[in-house]
């Protein structure tokens, strides 16, 4: 087990996710560390819980990186571990606002130093709190929201890799009209879907789901269905850039 050096308290946002489905988190990281994160890559990090776990794996075996961030948690764990920067991880902090309940920074400038880094790293790693197949990942804060955007528009004018990382849980919900997506238009998502060949999305099955099929139910009455429903229609949208880990 990766465990954190850190204790991050549980009356904040961030230390309530970090607990949740913390092993399919770690299962997740583990995965994307082993397929992407190789040495000698780059990736700039996005916050979240998922996230997290991804810097938790990383520091546990080190290896050379270069890696850009706003999250402070990750951060955090980097300056208590002594010995990181002589194994090769080389860590940059987004300046901006600090929000000490997502442990992130935020703002103008953090967007302007998401655009930037984005555009360098191999890897653009991302959480989201939904993944809905046919209108696209969602958010529940917006300020973090407007950081994924910019990660994610720089990345693409780049050809660089998107990793969605989520936990069986976001994708086991049915839409609702939402706000807080990161496509404005159902149609701008299916577009990405089709012809940017380099988004990936890294999740864990669903325990109750059964072996994995190629039925997707038409009318999913609750979570259990709601995950197959999305996760059957992304399986054959995106073939092997869908990773469900079981």
């Amino acid at each position: 087990m990766c465990e954190s050096i850190c204790q991050y308290p549980l009356n904040t946002t961030f230390g309530k996710r970090i607990i949740q489905l913390n092993d399919h988190k770690l299962r997740i990281a583990k995965k994307v560390v082993n397929t992407f994160l190789k040495p000698g890559s780059s990736a700039f990090i996005g916050d979240g819980s998922s996230t997290f776990y991804i810097g938790l794996v990383l520091f546990h075996n080190p290896r050379q990186l270069s890696l850009w961030t706003n999250h402070l948690a990750i951060a955090h764990e980097f300056t208590l571990n002594n010995n990181l920067i002589e194994q090769g991880i080389n860590l940059n902090l987004a300046g901006g606002q600090v929000d000490p309940d997502l442990m992130m920074t935020w703002g103008i400038r953090t967007q302007k130093y998401a655009e930037i880094n984005s555009k360098l790293a191999q890897n653009v790693i991302l959480s989201v709190s939904n993944i809905f197949a046919k209108e696209g990942p969602a958010g529940l804060e917006q300020n973090s929201l407007q950081i994924k955007q910019a990660s994610i528009n720089s990345a693409i004018s780049k050809g660089k890799k998107i990793i969605f990382v989520s936990d069986y849980s976001k994708l086991s919900k049915e839409y609702k009209f939402d706000p807080a997506m990161l496509y404005s238009l159902p149609s701008d998502w299916q577009s990405i879907l089709d012809e940017y060949k380099n988004l990936y999305i890294v999740t864990t099955h669903h325990p109750d789901a059964g072996p994995i099929s190629g039925v997707i139910p038409p009318q999913p009455k609750n979570e259990m269905e709601w995950y197959c429903h999305h996760a059957g229609i992304l399986r054959l949208t995106m073939k092997e850039r869908f990773i469900e880990i079981r």
